[in-house]
């Protein structure tokens, strides 16, 4: 009988809840650091070849350029002869597209089935 009245005494009560708050603080800090470690790498690399590629402001229209994608946006475009890519970055080779990098296609028709 003693031992019931022990475990629900107010103090061991609150020690129980004090445990559990570190418990859940510790997590808490764990996460947070995971997030802050992830956020922090290098952003991927894509390196796309395209046979053409056009400029979308000046109309001109090149052949044999390489677009490369940091993350997710273009950081840039070259002849494919002066883009290496390096050993963790994905190569998408499209010799036969001629690729728009800037537009968006608006022009859309939504149908609901």
């Amino acid at each position: 009988m003693k031992a019931l009245k022990d475990s629900l005494s107010p103090a061991r009560a609150g020690l129980d809840v004090r445990r559990w708050g570190v418990a859940f603080a510790f997590a808490l800090v764990t996460l947070a650091g995971l997030a802050i470690t992830t956020s922090a790498q290098a952003p991927k690399r894509t390196v796309i070849r395209a046979g053409r590629v056009l400029n979308v402001r000046t109309g001109e229209l090149r052949a044999n350029q390489a677009i490369v994608v940091e993350g997710d946006k273009i950081a840039q475009i070259a002849p494919s002869s002066e883009i290496t890519a390096a050993a963790g970055d994905t190569t998408i080779n499209l010799p036969d597209a001629t690729l728009l990098p800037g537009l968006i296609d608006m022009h859309t028709h939504l149908t609901l089935i």
